[in-house]
C-alpha cells in the first residue's frame, strides 16, 4: 500500500462526525422498487449486486468517501427511474469522439464543440438527466459540486478541467447504468471486473439512447465524447447507425501514465488509499482489451472513421479544419481559445517501456496513415 492521500483539513474534521451507512444491494433494490413501483432492469440488478458486494470489502473508504459514494449510487438510481419512465424517440445526428483517456479528447471536444451548430453537454445537466425544472438551482448545484470536487482533490483541475457549462463528456450517462469499465479502473472490484470482461453492454447503450432523447436542444447534431465508448462501438452502431466517428491516437508512453494518474485522482474523491502499483496491471488489461475490441468492431462493421493523431491535431489547425470539413461534409465555424487553461501542468513520468498487452495496438499505431482520406 502507498501512503494515504492527505485529505484537506475540513475533510479530516468532517470525518470525525460522519457515520454513513454501507448499503447492500438488497437494501438498494428494495428502496428502488418501493419508491418507483417498478423493478430495476435485470442487467442493472446483476452489476449493482456485484458492485455493492465488492466495493466496501475491497476498498478503503473513509466516512466522507462512503457518503459521496452513497449519494452517487442513489442519484444514478433516480436517473434510471426517470429515463426509463420518460424516454421518447431519439432523432438527432451524432458525432462520436473515440480514443483512450488522455489522448487529447478533452481538448479536441472543446475545439470542435466551439462550433455552435453542435450540441455538447453541460456538467450540470448530466447530474439530473432529463430534468430541467429550476435550471438556475441546477446550475448552482453543478458549480458547488465542482468547487467541492476541486477542494477535495485539487489535482483534478489540471488533469481534467471541468467547466459547469461544458463541453462535458457523456460518461455520467454510461455510469448511471452501473455497467462500465470506469468502475474497475477506479476501484478494486474482482467479481465485477471478471464478469465485465464478457459483457456486451446492451443495456448500457439502450439506457444511453433513451437518456439522449431527454436532453433539451434545438441543435441537429450531438457531439459526444467518452473514452469508455471504446468498450462497445458495436452497440453505438446498433443505436446510432448513421453516426460518424473520429478516433484520436497518441503515443502510449504519454497516454498510459497520465491515465493511471487520472484514475487515482478520481478514486481519491472516495478513498484516501489507492494502491496504484496494484491497479496498473488491471488498467492495462482493461484498456488494451477495449482498444482491441474497438478496432475489431470498426473493421468488422466497416465503419467510416477519421483517425487523428494528437500531434497532428496540435500542429496544423488549418489542415485539421480542412480534414474535418471533408469528413463531416460541412463547413465549420470554430472559435476555440485556451484562455481558461489551468496554469499548472499535469506531472507524470513517461513510460520507458509499453506493456506487452498493447503490442497489437502499437502495430496499428505505427501503420496509421496521416494522409488525407476524405
Amino acid at each position: 500500500m502507498k501512503d494515504p492521500y492527505k485529505r484537506p483539513l475540513l475533510i479530516k474534521i468532517l470525518n470525525f462526525f460522519l457515520f454513513p451507512k454501507e448499503y447492500s444491494f438488497d437494501e438498494l433494490n428494495t428502496w428502488y422498487e418501493k419508491k418507483y413501483q417498478r423493478e430495476l432492469p435485470l442487467k442493472v440488478k446483476k452489476y449493482l449486486s456485484l458492485l455493492m458486494g465488492d466495493i466496501y470489502q475491497n476498498n478503503n473508504f473513509d466516512p466522507l468517501g462512503k457518503l459521496l459514494f452513497n449519494a452517487f449510487v442513489f442519484e444514478n438510481l433516480k436517473n434510471i427511474a426517470f429515463v426509463e419512465r420518460e424516454h421518447k424517440k431519439f432523432n438527432k445526428k451524432c458525432i462520436f469522439i473515440l480514443g483512450l483517456p488522455r489522448t487529447g479528447s478533452t481538448y479536441f471536444h472543446q475545439y470542435l464543440g466551439s462550433d455552435k451548430k453542435f450540441k455538447c453537454f453541460s456538467f450540470w445537466e448530466l447530474n439530473h438527466i432529463g430534468r430541467y425544472q429550476f435550471k438556475f438551482l441546477r446550475r448552482l448545484n453543478g458549480k458547488v459540486m465542482l468547487l467541492f470536487q476541486n477542494y477535495l482533490t485539487p489535482k483534478i483541475q489540471y488533469i481534467h478541467k471541468v467547466n459547469n457549462q461544458g463541453p462535458e463528456e457523456c460518461s455520467k450517462i454510461l455510469l448511471c447504468s452501473f455497467i462500465s469499465q470506469i468502475y474497475p479502473l477506479m476501484f478494486h472490484l474482482p467479481n465485477y471486473e471478471k464478469e465485465l470482461l464478457n459483457e456486451n453492454f446492451d443495456y448500457t447503450y439502450e439506457f444511453y439512447y433513451k437518456a439522449l432523447s431527454l436532453i433539451q436542444t434545438n441543435k441537429e447534431t450531438f457531439l459526444l465524447k467518452a473514452p469508455m465508448h471504446l468498450q462497445a462501438i458495436d452497440q453505438l452502431n446498433k443505436y446510432f447507425p448513421n453516426a460518424k466517428y473520429i478516433f484520436l491516437h497518441r503515443d502510449l508512453s504519454n497516454v498510459l501514465p497520465s491515465a493511471y494518474s487520472l484514475a487515482q485522482t478520481y478514486a481519491h474523491m472516495f478513498t484516501p488509499i489507492y494502491d496504484l502499483e496494484f491497479m496498473i496491471p488491471k488498467m492495462n488489461q482493461r484498456l488494451s482489451f477495449d482498444l482491441e475490441q474497438a478496432l475489431k468492431n470498426i473493421k468488422e462493421l466497416k465503419l467510416k472513421v477519421l483517425h487523428l493523431d494528437y500531434n497532428e491535431i496540435k500542429a496544423n489547425p488549418n489542415l485539421l479544419r480542412q480534414k474535418l470539413e471533408r469528413f463531416l461534409n460541412q463547413s465549420l465555424k470554430l472559435k476555440y481559445n485556451e484562455r481558461n487553461k489551468v496554469y499548472k501542468k499535469h506531472q507524470y513520468e513517461l513510460l520507458k517501456e509499453i506493456p506487452k498487452e498493447f503490442n497489437s495496438y502499437l502495430q496499428f499505431y505505427a501503420q496509421l496513415s496521416t494522409e488525407d482520406q476524405y
